[in-house]
């Protein structure tokens, strides 16, 4: 009886890191996603006058910020579901 007693602590104690690992990683998302509001925000602005270059900076930093924020889902996901 002890020994379940055990098993059944220990998945307590798990699923309880787990939750505050999922905690952790949506705030991370949540700063994530603020910060590409901002950055798609500034684009907007700037479409508003700007030249063709300018168009390409904005389109290159959405490209990385969006392949940065693939991966952290991607990772975070992984880590929650293992």
């Amino acid at each position: 009886m002890s020994h379940l007693m055990e098993s059944c602590e220990a998945l307590r104690v798990a699923a309880e890191s787990q939750q505050k690992a999922a905690e952790s990683q949506k705030k991370a998302c949540d700063s994530v996603s603020q910060h590409l509001r901002g950055e798609l925000s500034q684009c907007k602005i700037k479409d508003k006058g700007s030249s063709a270059q300018d168009h390409s900076q904005c389109s290159g930093s959405m490209g990385q910020h969006s392949s940065a924020v693939a991966m952290l889902l991607f990772v975070s996901l992984s880590f929650i579901l293992s």
